[in-house]
């Protein structure tokens, strides 16, 4: 929309005449004739005083540009700033004036996504006190100005987009009314969704890809830093951290900064988990804590964004790219210094959320301070009729891993305690069963069965024993209505527990069924999660314990009409596929390995209800329909003998009304 200096509305530059008159013509005023100044320049210029004001709309520069104190101290220096955000940000506090702005939910609009993808934006809430959206704002500054902008709502800027850029002009990928925000797709193949500008192509066909060579930041001499600092962000932060650093619940993942370095490096320079450090580079200093990890080489150090206590960007120097329009704020050289004064840090167990067995015992701390309690939350998991591909998947877990799983706590203050596995624990036989029953009793109403596999019902469950009770093989079914009556909540792991799966697949000799329709039968009434997949993505289960765990039950509306999360499984494969262009243009692949749409070769994604495109498996390495094989649609009721075989094309009834099987 022309936001960048050398560019007009439609990536049209504003050195092509032709373009630069038919805008000029439209607006009735002259262009500039060649480009402006990018935000490196303008803080620069800021700097030599050769700029008096400046305009920043929800962005915060103090925090997010390398050498963050030079360029708090360049926009101080300018006559007039004006800032309009939601909040009162580092930047905010230097600002002349304030100008509170609407978040997305209080404003109309359209987002263009990268892949071209025309998204509405309705309205959701009111905005707080004087706050506007920033189409109002910048209306009211233009009016305060002396030229008065001929548009009253969003829907006539709309109109002058699909007039003057060319992408927007073609009805059939923007056809709407933005006073309602409705976005009307052109149906293609028989299906129809958020459609893309150019075809799902770029105007000149593909879109090219220029590489560059890569330049490493120059060496510093000597060893005074000894460390290449990474940086980037986190899960749980975003940006500068201006709204994620504001929510309390995402604070209980990421409530402060750390920096993290190989175990090597930490042994080489005497550091250890948890000890408070300063970060030094060339031009700044910070604070945190050191976290320890195996994921990095050696001489190699990662601290992420966001977190205004510790500005990871007071380390960056600005330094420009080639084009000198740009600046490099991806690695710099530093060195870590120790924090020896305990009255300068916190203590360890507040900076990693662990304890050690000698804090353990003592309950109190320095000053006779009452340590915090740590919660524990039982756990129970019980395998059936399953290849243990779910416990698997659960081991692969990279974020948090296995080891957070089991011996940290997950979320601060609150530890998931599990107590019996029949995989992962190292004892047998008598003695674990035992825990498992003293687990029950002890803790009856406050542990969550967790169940992988489908149950046999058959011949009064003969099929599968787990343990005996009174001399007498205890069956699975037995063993489930028990755990399940005395637990808190049922979470049925895997596409066994929850519809079936392959054991109850035709012609399901023993009568295999899934959790809730045992349960069902008996007359056992527990809140139960369905958290299908052959296998599950390990997220999905940790954060499903973890929500449990944080902020109780999930809400009748947090999950689908399986029961299944819809934080994980809302949204259609097909919806989200890379390939979805493919689809739309009626491209499709002849062969697994093939470019175009899998549809043809039995592909599952258009009834399968899944996040996989955007979170992938192997810490977000790739997928199945990434690795060019078509998805079988392992997370629905219909697996695996409605979507099998597998390379078939999904039926056309199926496609359009789901069958579900009920077992």
């Amino acid at each position: 929309m022309g936001a960048l200096p050398g560019y007009l509305p439609g990536y049209r530059s504003v050195e092509d005449e032709q373009a630069s008159n038919s805008f000029k013509e439209r607006w009735g005023r002259p262009l500039p004739k060649s480009p402006g100044i990018t935000v490196l320049q303008m803080v620069e210029k800021a700097q030599k005083r050769q700029l008096k004001a400046m305009l920043v709309v929800g962005e915060n520069p103090v925090e997010s540009f390398p050498n963050s104190p030079a360029v708090a101290k360049a926009l101080a220096s300018l006559d007039f700033l004006v800032v309009a955000d939601m909040f009162l940000t580092e930047t905010a506090k230097l600002a002349t004036v304030v100008l509170p702005a609407a978040s997305f939910a209080e404003k109309e609009g359209t987002f263009t996504n990268f892949e071209g993808r025309v998204q509405p934006v309705r309205k959701a809430i009111s905005s707080p006190g004087e706050s506007l959206p920033d189409f109002e704002i910048i209306l009211r500054l233009a009016e305060r100005m002396g030229h008065r902008m001929p548009y009253s709502t969003p829907s006539q800027v709309m109109e002058e987009i699909r007039e003057m850029v060319p992408a927007y002009g073609d009805p059939g990928y923007v056809d709407r009314d933005v006073e309602t925000a409705d976005l009307q797709p052109v149906s293609k193949a028989g299906f129809s969704g958020t459609m893309r500008l150019f075809g799902g192509l770029f105007p000149s066909g593909f879109g090219r890809f220029c590489p560059v060579q890569y330049k490493p930041m120059p060496k510093v001499e000597g060893d005074q830093y000894p460390f290449t600092l990474l940086t980037g962000a986190t899960l749980a932060r975003f940006g500068s951290g201006t709204r994620t650093s504001r929510s309390s619940l995402l604070k209980t993942f990421s409530p402060h900064s750390w920096i993290e370095i190989g175990p090597a490096d930490a042994q080489n320079f005497g550091l250890g988990e948890g000890d408070a450090v300063k970060v030094v580079s060339t031009v700044g200093e910070v604070t945190t804590v050191l976290k320890i990890t195996s994921g990095l080489p050696a001489g190699t150090a990662f601290m992420p964004r966001s977190f205004a206590e510790s500005p990871v960007e007071r380390l960056f120097e600005i330094v420009r790219d080639d084009h000198g329009t740009a600046f490099s704020v991806g690695e710099c050289y530093v060195r870590l210094e120790k924090i020896a004064d305990a009255g300068q840090h916190r203590s360890r167990q507040e900076a990693t959320g662990r304890t050690t067995a000698r804090e353990d015992r003592e309950p109190t701390l320095k000053g006779g301070r009452k340590r915090p309690m740590v919660k524990e939350v039982p756990v129970i998991w019980l395998q059936t009729s399953t290849c243990t591909g779910c416990s698997v998947s659960l081991l692969d877990s990279a974020s948090p891993n296995i080891k957070n799983i089991l011996i940290d706590q997950i979320i601060p203050g609150t530890h998931i305690s599990l107590r019996f596995h029949a995989t992962l624990m190292a004892g047998s036989g008598e003695q674990v069963l035992q825990v498992m029953e003293d687990t029950m009793t002890k803790e009856r109403g406050g542990y969550v069965l967790i169940v992988e596999g489908a149950i046999p019902t058959s011949s009064a469950g003969v099929f599968g024993f787990i343990g005996e009770r009174d001399g007498h093989p205890f069956s699975m079914q037995e063993r489930l209505l028990e755990l399940a009556s005395n637990s808190m909540a049922v979470l049925s792991v895997g596409t066994c527990a929850s519809f079936g799966g392959i054991p109850a697949a035709q012609p399901n000799p023993t009568d295999c069924k899934p959790v809730k329709s045992v349960l069902d039968s008996a007359g056992i009434v527990k809140p139960l999660i369905n958290i299908p997949g052959c296998p599950p993505h390990p997220d999905w289960v940790v954060n499903t314990v973890a929500g449990i765990v944080l902020k109780g039950l999930p809400r009748a509306d947090e999950l689908d009409d399986n029961l299944r999360p819809l934080a994980f499984y809302g949204k259609l494969i097909h919806e989200t596929c890379p390939r979805r262009a493919s689809f739309d243009e009626g491209k499709f692949a002849k062969k697994p390995g093939d470019e175009g749409c899998l549809y043809e070769l039995g592909c599952k994604g258009p009834i399968t209800y899944a996040d996989c495109p955007t979170r992938r498996w192997n810490n977000g390495t790739n997928w199945v329909i990434g690795a060019g094989a078509p998805c079988n649609g392992c997370t629905q009721p219909e697996f695996p003998d409605l979507t099998s075989p597998f390379y078939d094309k999904l039926p056309e009834t199926l496609f359009r009304t789901p069958v579900l099987i009920q077992r």
